[in-house]
């Protein structure tokens, strides 16, 4: 009798392995059906006039040339980089002295302060937008105590400085985060080193320290950018009659459902997120700096009385300013009676009761529609990290480059791309 010959059948067994396979086309598919296909058609759209068909007969500028002619427009397109540029500035001026004193400076409970200050991040801007209305409005509880007790004026809170405000506060985070990060993997060696040989403490901090996250600091300072440049909320809220890029199209949207020119409008906020891709490439180029070492020891910590007062002052205060806003909401969410006081007369839980009695519908729409979310992105984030971690293949660039574009793209350009390929068709979203 022949002896069964195992090791072909293993061969063919691993030859029909059809996971893989199936793993990857199910990947490619979603990427394209869902992703890249919107943003060609939207990319597309913008070409074309506003009920037309989209044909190369129809093929125009009409709708960029639109956008620079119009002051409004031209306006919008400063407003946006200014608010973009001061928030991106204020958030790092803010951030780096924090990840320092976190990195160098002793001070107790310095993970529970970095776990805390991820708040700002996963709460909506939005909801500190409306807070500091609550604290800095015409009737707000500061703005009305100043006036009362010092005669003090404040300047409104409208405009670009609330839009600043909130969003530096909102993500300031980002930038704490990544430098930190960064700086807690530096080598020691190389700063004590330099301290041995008789460098000041301001000499390695910048000469050493500094050039070593230059990359670090670009890279959180670009992704506060590119958050700021779409952000829809704040501006919406604390903008007033002055309009960003991300208001524009929302109008085009809603005012005038002229998806075209929204997509037009969205087009050059695409452009200027890729020229701050560029940039940050451009700042790193030839600044690769890794430092290797067997040792897992932290970096010899700033024991001075004067660093350790204001690492903990600094940065304590500046995540109880961060957090304000969500502190007001959680005590304005209790407030039963509150006309013509500073303060609320009445504490209670009957605003949650009327969530629940009389606003069913969006609560219930909010809960369904984020656990949909976290589900699908949980399955299909495990898919694609299997497709792209595990397989080799032709073109794994590609793929991880399309995985990140909803993460680069301002999310208001994603939903103009959904409307624009999902308003009619054979699927409606």
């Amino acid at each position: 009798m022949k002896p069964a010959n195992t090791k072909s059948d293993d061969k063919l067994v691993r030859k029909f392995d059809w996971l893989p396979y199936l793993t990857g086309i199910l990947t490619v598919f979603i990427l394209f059906a869902f992703l890249l296909y919107p943003i060609s058609k939207s990319v597309i759209s913008s070409f074309i006039k506003s009920g037309e068909t989209i044909d190369f007969a129809n093929f125009t500028f009409y709708n960029f040339e639109r956008f620079f002619i119009s002051i409004a427009y031209r306006k919008a397109f400063i407003h946006s980089m200014v608010v973009s540029l001061a928030a991106t500035l204020f958030s790092t001026l803010l951030a780096l002295p924090a990840a320092f004193a976190i990195s160098r400076i002793s001070m107790p409970f310095r993970n529970v302060l970095l776990s805390i200050s991820v708040i700002p991040l996963i709460s909506p801007p939005f909801i500190g937008a409306y807070s500091w209305i609550t604290l800095f409005g015409k009737r707000g509880i500061i703005t009305h105590y100043l006036q009362t007790w010092f005669g003090m004026e404040m300047p409104s809170i409208y405009g670009p400085t609330g839009i600043i405000l909130a969003l530096s506060l909102s993500y300031y985070p980002y930038v704490l985060l990544i430098v930190q990060g960064s700086l807690a993997a530096a080598d020691p060696f190389i700063e004590e080193s330099a301290f041995v040989m008789g460098a000041s403490r301001w000499r390695i901090i910048r000469t050493i320290t500094f050039p070593l996250v230059i990359p670090s600091i670009a890279a959180g300072a670009i992704i506060v950018f590119i958050k700021a440049l779409g952000n829809f909320g704040v501006p919406a809220i604390l903008g007033g009659e002055y309009y960003v890029l991300p208001t524009m199209i929302y109008f085009q949207v809603h005012g005038f459902f002229n998806l075209n020119g929204a997509s037009a409008i969205a087009m050059v906020n695409v452009l200027l997120t890729l020229l701050a891709i560029l940039l940050m490439s451009h700042v790193n180029k030839g600044r690769g700096h890794v430092t290797v070492t067997g040792s897992t020891r932290r970096a010899v910590q700033i024991n001075g009385l004067g660093a350790r007062i204001f690492a903990n002052t600094f940065c304590w205060g500046l995540l109880l300013i961060a957090l304000t806003p969500h502190i007001m909401v959680f005590y304005s969410s209790f407030a039963v009676r509150w006309i013509g006081t500073l303060f609320p007369t009445e504490f209670g839980f009957d605003n949650y009761f009327r969530i629940l009695s009389e606003v069913q519908a969006p609560f219930t729409n909010s809960i369904i529609l984020a656990s949909s979310a976290t589900v699908i992105c949980v399955v299909f984030g495990t898919l694609t990290a299997y497709t792209s971690v595990r397989r080799r293949f032709f073109g794994k660039w590609a793929l991880d480059l399309t995985i990140m574009l909803p993460f680069v793209l301002p999310g208001i350009v994603t939903g103009v791309a959904f409307l624009t390929t999902f308003n009619s068709g054979w699927i409606i979203l």
